[in-house]
């Protein structure tokens, strides 16, 4: 066994021990006492005659460095030292650059603000500021790595991170300037600290070196095991009524599912805690006040102590402590939901937070009333303070979850019904992957700060379950202390707690969105409450996977349309926003900000192709009515300005709210025109305005209590009349949007009104109800087309069959595409197969799990089949190709006989297996794409954005007949692509009634110009290799749109020859959306506007013709 002698409070033995520990090495301790000069005695001079520590012994030999003790004992432990040489060599550099670099610059710092106090000697600053130029570039080096792995070789912790954390062990202590560095101190603070071996060895440094945290060290055990009561999430709504009623009689109440978890003393590192990262702080909070009894008092006097007290330790500008509560002993019997006296309350046993993401802003409001707008504009928190009164405290101690192992999908609303008004909290699903903290015998000086709200959602900390337990370290005898979820103030004689419950605000914040996503129905593009969690989970991620900054400075200036001239355009704009409103009209002269999917831009595309300012917008209109639509076509007529509509702007993937025509007005409809006109519960129709999304429909059906379904595409985000226009589908039996419509109004770009089908008759009663009128159909011109502004439609809902079960197969081999395409088929004609159901390939079950590429791949090009197999196989799915996602209608006995029958026609496909819906967890895709089947929108599909740094998408959307030999065609086809450009393959097929589409996402990095340019070259390929092959793409990029609009060129270009006649006659000035749809009007065309095959640099073409003498309204 190895022997090891040092003394664990220095930096090298430290990090030799928390090293062995890591590899699992078993040595023998021996203490060699650094303070009293062991290490210079007779005897250990015989094992170190150089008098340095650690030095260890193993039969005959002696190693006397502390880097080489542990390259010895790790010499057979695997990844923490690889045996592969060009691994080891990344190990070994770290290694010696620690100790001949970085270990004597951060030696500097420890021995002037450490060592320097601990003599009673004062620090020489001269020392610190001649070192800090060379310690800064040291750590920009580290920064720098850090910046491209998870540790400091790759994705696996090895020697080399220990060694290197070593010389920082005391970071704060020794006043180190990480803030400067975050990746070195994300690698520092959250992992290598968060090593249970490297916590292990706290207590020794902190005795030694740190006396004064040493003295809050409180001598309990490291860890205890109790009760906590967790809550059920069940379909019945959580309550809890604070007065007494018939309803509070069946409700479901919180805390009915308790289990024993360990909590962990936190004293050892309680230095460590953060509010931002744990979400929860201890530290020293000494006061003079103790008139606990008196509420005036307490607030006259104490409340300000709590003030400056978080204005110290939070940083925050502003600071309101608005309650407190006192919790003693005779309150035991008093209940939870007693409605008077709400100060004086007993302990909660129960697993919560005080605040939702939802009354959090709430209770801003009630506050602060004409601030709160301001305030919620920035940052905002609230926190708990939690502080004994006069004595240790011995029972029922505060516990707090760490946030890192608290995931949002955790926590759940609990409903708390007062008379005059409705709270939430959140409560919590048992997780046995959580992590529980506690402070043991807090006295009077020791003070918790708990987070319980934050507005900002970068990543931080933002909602901390907590509860109080049965500690069963306490003495028999120890006074019942329990505490509310709010500060607290525990004493043993007076049996109290107290508690305060504080707001601050007015922080600054790194993010230039706003902190929370917007929320319908306060945000007509808002996500409704029920999918916030997943909003705010996806959100995060996105932010903390994004190098790119979010703003792109304007090199460009303002892009002022072709063919007017700056001046006289800002005039015209004048002119509108004088008839409009000022706030109505506004220029885009500012930064271009990308946002993400809820918080999306009108200015330009965010999933940039080119460079973000040719693709962009000159100003934004926001029309209020359809008088006002008709007021901004006839100024655009008369100063000859280019606009382009668009209904939300989520056309992600295809150009979002970009114009084609660099420097056109965009007219956003769905801000002011976003009302559900009717909804009609016989008829199962509806009629909506441009600013309707998915989502909006869904919630106004569900709040009415209708039994009816949105048919809703992948996110419900979107608008309705936007999807239907661009041919968009869903996934329920009425899959296909655009043949569920019913009348449309439209704006032509003349500024006359138009509706049609039975709309034109006045006075009628089925415009919603029968789609065709009299006469030839117009309605199809105005779907992809520039020949008018949708201001309203009418739309089928799909009554409820009856239920609905959704399932799923998976198929072993890349080529039973081909047979499994014509078994389905037929089914699909039949029927039985009902809804547009999706053949999704293996690649994107690892994607919408949220994780990283570089979690599976760190190589360049596609990720490798078997490396894809080997991960799929760790997944409920197993190894497999492709993935069918369906599902059956109708009451129990129909769905059985039709399932039965798909069951038997797609296991002829050798090794096809049905996948268990119950042996998937609930938050598998699956599930998911269940709810989507059944009418229900949701929030999953934009996980795969987490795939890549700054994750974009662009789609390919080719159509072929439903058969096999034309799938595999198609997959070839973007496979081989695919492969030349270095680009996973994220490949869907949607089975329509008799076609099939095959949507293709191409995910890639926005911020890298060299992988935006490949992903350009393989789309372009792609759309010609299908055309050569006859398969024409039936939706796409707006960039991309000349290009396919070429392909459609039978009878020397019959149907563009065509378009460009219903161009000319209903827009004869051309502006309404030039170019869209590859659609020009006469004063563009062969002008150089047009993009072919080849692509280019610019969107710009050689400017328009001049009016001609002819052209006029």
């Amino acid at each position: 066994m190895l022997e090891v002698y040092c003394d664990p409070c220095t930096v090298n033995s430290r990090k030799v021990l928390a090293g062995l520990d890591l590899l699992g090495t078993k040595y023998h301790f021996n203490h060699v006492n650094y303070f009293t000069g062991e290490h210079k005695s007779p005897d250990y001079l015989k094992i170190n005659p150089h008098a340095t520590m650690p030095a260890a012994v193993d039969g005959d030999l002696k190693i006397t460095e502390s880097n080489a003790i542990l390259q010895y004992a790790a010499d057979d432990c695997g990844s923490m030292y690889p045996k592969d040489s060009k691994q080891r060599c990344a190990v070994n550099r770290w290694l010696l650059w620690e100790a001949s670099i970085w270990f004597p610059s951060c030696y500097i710092y420890l021995v002037e603000y450490v060592v320097k106090p601990l003599l009673q000697e004062e620090p020489d600053q001269s020392v610190i500021d001649a070192e800090a130029p060379k310690w800064h570039r040291h750590a920009a080096i580290l920064d720098e790595q850090l910046s491209k792995t998870k540790w400091l070789t790759g994705d696996n912790v090895t020697i080399a991170d220990i060694a290197v954390a070593a010389p920082m062990h005391l970071h704060a202590a020794q006043r180190l300037p990480l803030d400067k560095y975050p990746h070195l101190t994300r690698w520092l603070t959250e992992q290598v600290e968060k090593l249970p071996e490297w916590q292990n060895t706290q207590a020794a440094v902190d005795k030694a070196l740190l006396p004064g945290k040493a003295a809050t060290t409180n001598g309990t055990a490291e860890v205890t095991h109790a009760n906590f009561n967790y809550t059920k999430d069940v379909e019945k709504r959580t309550e809890l009524y604070f007065y007494e009623c018939e309803a509070a009689k069946n409700i479901h109440e919180p805390g009915d599912d308790p289990h024993e978890m360990t909590v962990t003393d936190g004293w050892h590192r309680a230095d460590s805690f953060s509010v931002d990262k744990e979400g929860f702080s201890v530290g020293q909070f000494k006061t003079g006040f103790d008139k606990w009894e008196d509420e005036d008092s307490v607030r006259e006097q104490f409340y300000p102590e709590i003030v400056e007290f978080l204005k110290n330790t939070t940083g925050a500008k502003r600071v309101l402590v608005f309650d407190h509560t006192i919790r003693t002993k005779r309150n035991e019997a008093k209940k939870l939901t007693q409605e008077t006296n709400t100060s004086q309350r007993a302990p909660v046993m129960l697993v919560h937070c005080d605040y939702t993401a939802e009354s959090g802003p709430v209770r801003v409001r009630q506050l602060m009333q004409d601030e709160a707008d301001d305030l919620l504009s920035r940052r905002v928190a609230f926190f708990n303070v939690w502080k004994p009164l006069y004595h240790t405290v011995e029972e029922r101690p505060l516990a707090m979850c760490d946030v890192s192992s608290a995931p949002m999908e955790d926590f759940f609303k609990l409903y708390l019904r007062y008379r005059d008004r409705v709270g939430e909290n959140y409560v919590m699903r048992y997780s046995p992957n959580h992590k529980w903290w506690y402070f043991p015998r807090m006295t009077p000086e020791q003070v918790i700060t708990l987070k319980t709200y934050d507005s900002e959602t970068d990543g931080r900390a933002r909602f901390v379950g907590h509860s109080a337990f049965e500690d069963p370290n306490s003495p028999p005898d120890a006074p019942i202390l329990g505490l509310v979820p709010h500060v607290q103030i525990l004493s043993r004689d007076m049996s109290t707690t107290f508690g305060y419950r504080v707001v601050y605000g007015i922080m600054s914040s790194s993010s230039s969105s706003p902190a929370l996503p917007p929320q319908y129905p306060a945000s007509y593009s808002g996500i409704p409450e029920r999918l916030l969690h997943k909003a705010i989970r996806e959100k995060s991620r996105l932010w903390q996977n994004q190098s790119k900054e979010d703003q792109t400075p304007r090199k460009r200036g303002l892009a002022i349309p072709a063919g007017i001239g700056r001046s006289e355009f800002l005039k015209a704009l004048d002119e509108l926003a004088t008839t409009l409103g000022g706030e109505h009209v506004v220029l885009n002269d500012q930064p271009l900000e990308d946002g993400w999917y809820l918080e999306q831009p009108n200015t330009h595309d965010s999933y940039m192709i080119m460079d973000a300012e040719e693709t962009v917008s000159s100003a934004c209109v926001y029309p209020g009515s359809v008088a006002d639509v008709q007021i901004v076509v006839k100024w655009a007529n008369q100063h000859l300005v280019p606009l382009y509509p668009i209904s939300m702007g989520r056309n992600l993937g295809y150009g979002g709210a970009a114009p084609r025509v660099r420097g056109s007005v965009i007219v956003d409809l769905g801000r002011r025109m976003n009302k559900i006109l009717d909804i009609d519960p016989d008829d199962c129709t509806c009629l909506v305005e441009p600013g309707v999304s998915f989502y909006a429909l869904y919630e106004e059906i569900k709040k009415k209590g209708y039994s009816m379904w949105v048919d809703t595409p992948d996110l419900g985000g979107g608008s309705i009349i936007g999807n239907t226009l661009e041919h968009g589908v869903g996934y329920t039996p009425y899959g296909d949007h655009w043949s569920t419509h019913s009348g449309l109004e439209v704006v032509l770009p003349t500024g006359d009104l138009l509706r049609t089908g039975m709309g034109a008759l006045p006075g009628n009663n089925t415009w919603q109800t029968f789609p065709y009128g009299f006469g030839p159909i117009s309605d199809g011109i105005f779907s992809q087309s520039n020949f008018g502004i949708v201001t309203k439609m009418g739309v089928a809902l799909m009554p409820d069959p009856g239920g609905c079960e959704s399932f799923m197969y998976t198929f072993p081999r890349e080529d039973d595409l081909l047979p499994l395409i014509d078994i389905v088929r037929p089914l699909r004609i039949a029927n039985l197969l009902e809804n547009v159901a999706q053949i999704r390939h293996a690649t994107i079950e690892l994607a919408v799990s949220g994780l990283r590429r570089s979690h599976y791949y760190k190589g360049t090009g596609p990720i490798p089949e078997e490396v894809l197999q080997s991960h799929l196989e760790a997944t409920p799915l197993g190894r497999c190709s492709w993935i069918y996602y369906g599902t059956s209608y109708g009451p129990e006995n129909i769905r059985k006989y039709k399932l039965d029958i798909v069951h038997q026609e797609f296991t002829k496909i050798p090794g096809a297996k049905r996948i268990d819906p119950q042996t998937l967890p609930k938050d598998h895709y699956f599930w998911s794409r269940a709810k989507i089947a059944g009418g229900e929108p949701d929030f999953e599909e934009l996980s795969y954005m987490n795939w890549v740094p700054n994750g974009a998408h662009l789609g390919f959307s080719p159509v072929s007949p439903t058969r096999g030999p034309d799938a595999l065609k198609l997959w070839k086809i973007a496979k081989t692509r695919h492969e030349e450009h270095a680009i996973d393959l994220f490949l869907t097929f949607c089975v329509g009634l008799r076609e099939l589409h095959m949507i293709n996402l191409i995910v890639y990095d926005r911020g890298s110009s060299e992988r935006r340019k490949a992903v350009e070259s393989c789309m372009r390929a792609m759309i010609e290799d299908a055309a050569k092959q006859g398969y024409g793409e039936y939706r796409t990029h707006l960039l991309f749109q000349d290009q396919v609009a070429r392909t459609y060129n039978w009878n020397d270009n019959a149907l563009m020859k065509f378009n460009e006649k219903l161009k000319d006659a209903l827009d004869p000035n051309g502006i309404l959306a030039p170019g869209r749809c590859g659609i020009w009007p006469e004063r563009y065309r062969d002008r150089g506007w047009e993009i072919g095959k080849e692509g280019r640099e610019t969107s710009e073409g050689e400017g328009v013709r001049p009016p001609g003498a002819s052209v006029k309204l």
